[in-house]
Order: C-alpha cells, then structure tokens, then sequence
C-alpha cells in the first residue's frame, strides 16, 4: 500500500466515525449509511484513491437482507395476519403509484435513464442503490434522490406527530437498531450469526451461479423468515456487524463520485426535490385512503404509508398514541414488497426506457430540433 493510498483510506475511516457519530447523536436519520456516504463522497474529491475489494458490497447487502428477516419474526407476522389483505394492498397500491411517477421522470426525461425510478422506489434505500446499478441506472443520482427522500419524509413525520399526536407514557414497545440505546458489546447469539453467515453464502452464491442480483437480498429475507417459522435459529445480525455492513454501503456509492458528478447531481437537486415533496403527497392522499377504509386515525395511517426511515418513524410513533404494531407490520412488508417487486419493474422500465430511446426520431421531429438548433 501506497502512502498515498495508507493517508486515502485513514481520512476514509476518521472522517466516517466523527460524522456518523455526530449525526446520530443528532439522532439524524440513516446516520449509519449516510454518514458513511458523505464522507466516502469528501475523500473521492479531496483525497482520492480509497477503493472497496470486490465483493464487499455484495457480502454487505446479504447481511442488510438478514437484518430485515430478523426484524419480521413469527410472532409479529402472526399477530397481524388478519390485516394481511389491507397491508398487502395498501403498500402494493402505494409502490405502484410512487413507480408511475418514476415511470414519468423516465418518460420525459426529467432525470437520465431510469434513475427516477430506482430513486423513487419508496423503502429499502441503501438495496435500492446498488440493484439500480446493477440494472444499469447511475447509482450515485439514485442514492442522492433515496436520501434526499428519507430527510424530507423524516422532516413530515416528526412536524405532522408534533402536531397531531397525544404524547404517550410507558417503556418504549420497540428496541430501535442502530438507535442511542443500541448494546454495541452485548453478547453475540452464536447460532443466529451462524445462520446469516450460512445465507449470506448461499446468497451470494445463487447470485453468481445464476447472475441475478436481486438473490443477494431476497434468498436472507425469505431464508430468514422460512427458518423462524420453521423453528431454526433466527438469523442474528450484531450491531458492530450491521455498521459495517451500512458503512460498505455507503462507501461504495460515495467513493464513484468524481468532481463532474458531484456537479451534476447538484444540478439536478431541484427536480430531485421535487420528486421527493410529489411522494410525501401522495402519500398523504394514500393516508386518508388508510384511515378510511382500515378504520384508524390519519396519524397511524400517515406514519404507516411515510417513505422515510422506519428507524425514524419508529422512533417517533413510540411517543405518542398511535397503532405501533401496525406501523412497524406496514412499513416492514412495504420494505420487503419494495425489494421483490423493485426489480421487475426495474428491468421493465429499464427496456421500455431502451426501446424509446432506440426508436427512430420522425423525419418532422428531427427538422424541427436541427431548425431549433440553428436558431
């Protein structure tokens, strides 16, 4: 190692503990991944030469697939069974609506490629980066629009809860991972590391072996949820683990940025703001939809529809009187609908975007832009 590289990689490290520790102190939302992010984005600028091993990115989204299975224990699905169908439809009506406007952004090329629709994609931001570019999208716009998301649906949530929620009394129903209260150095379930070690092989394995993506996430999200119910050891994810997955998440993305990108990203800042104020709309409308037709008050609904962080939103539910099961239950499947569904619509738009943009321009059209040109 270079001592070019050596000076790279310590500013990498240094920079990343100090803001990821300033922002959740904060109690900033996605610190563990924007944190890292951010700083990976300063070092690619200012001191570049840092690069990830090949693999690591990989082998970090298989434990992010674990965490999620560990978080949709038996129990928890078993209490909501009977709101299945409302769940399943609300989320699926909200993925679908939210995937049309990216279709548009697509369509009018409001952002290149199919950027919109990756970026869009409400839930499971740091997945959602690295599938888009695996789909061929620019994973350095679709991180920016997923965060960008989580700050602005974080921001609602807690001004709409200040606003309209009863504070409520009594210990806190959900430990939140990754939050303030987090036992970093708490004893480690051995047999549950065991189980996320073996599907976080057995799905980066099936990804090579069949060159699908998605497998890298879905196999430890379903795996893990087939062995709860079949009464195996739930897969276990350490706090310290899941950081470092976070961390290579983050990195990855940050580390892409040069200084041209980095500069058209921020010419593109408007519409991906706006983008972001378009899906806290809809999914207010989606809200009084949910508080009609499931018979709970609008605040329950909003928070179980809201595109941020369910660490956010969790955090803030906890406080206050609302229906905490089924805002955990609803943001949950949407997260786990998000990343089965994501990736067919992904490629579909992605060959819909293609043939449009192969399709040859009408003789009409083509003056018409050379005469635009010339005046």
């Amino acid at each position: 190692m270079t001592r070019s590289l050596g000076l790279s990689w310590a500013a990498l490290v240094g920079l990343t503990l100090f803001l990821t520790g300033a922002m959740r102190l904060l109690h900033l939302p996605a610190a563990l991944m924007l944190g890292p992010m951010i700083s990976a984005i300063a070092v690619a600028i200012l001191k570049p030469g840092a690069r990830l091993p090949k693999g690591a990115t990989v082998l970090a989204q298989a434990v992010l697939g674990c965490l999620i299975a560990h978080a949709l224990s038996p129990p928890l699905l078993a209490d909501l069974a009977p709101r299945w169908p409302l769940m399943l439809g609300m989320n699926l009506l909200m993925i679908l609506a939210i995937a049309g406007l990216g279709l548009l952004t697509a369509r009018f090329g409001w952002l290149p490629g199919t950027a919109g629709i990756w970026g869009m994609s409400p839930g499971g931001a740091g997945a959602m980066v690295l599938l888009s570019e695996a789909y061929g999208a620019d994973k350095r716009i679709v991180a920016v629009m997923q965060y960008v998301r989580l700050l602005c649906a974080a921001l609602a949530v807690v001004a709409i809860g200040s606003l309209l929620g009863q504070p409520h009394f009594g210990p806190p129903a959900i430990a939140l991972p990754g939050g303030p209260s987090t036992p970093w150095l708490a004893p480690i379930d051995w047999a549950g590391l065991g189980m996320t070690v073996a599907l976080s092989a057995a799905a980066v394995g099936a990804s090579l072996r069949w060159g699908k993506p998605a497998l890298v996430l879905l196999i430890p999200v379903f795996g893990g949820i087939a062995v709860q119910v079949a009464h195996w050891p739930a897969p276990a994810v350490p706090p310290i683990l899941s950081a470092i997955a976070f961390a290579l998440i983050g990195w990855h993305v940050g580390l892409s940025f040069t200084r041209a990108s980095l500069m058209h990203t921020a010419r593109l800042a408007p519409r991906i703001l706006a983008c972001s104020v378009a899906i806290l709309a809809l999914c207010a409308v989606l809200g009084l939809v949910l508080a009609w037709v499931g018979d709970v008050s609008f605040l329950t609904a909003y928070m179980a529809l809201n595109p941020g962080g369910t660490d956010v939103v969790l955090a803030m539910a906890a406080n206050i009187a609302v229906d905490l099961p089924l805002i955990l239950a609803m943001q949950l499947t949407r997260l786990v609908l998000v990343i089965g569904v994501a990736p067919g619509l992904g490629r579909l738009a992605s060959g819909h975007h293609q043939k449009t943009v192969d399709r040859p321009q009408d003789p009409a059209a083509k003056l018409a832009d050379d005469v635009d040109a010339v005046l």
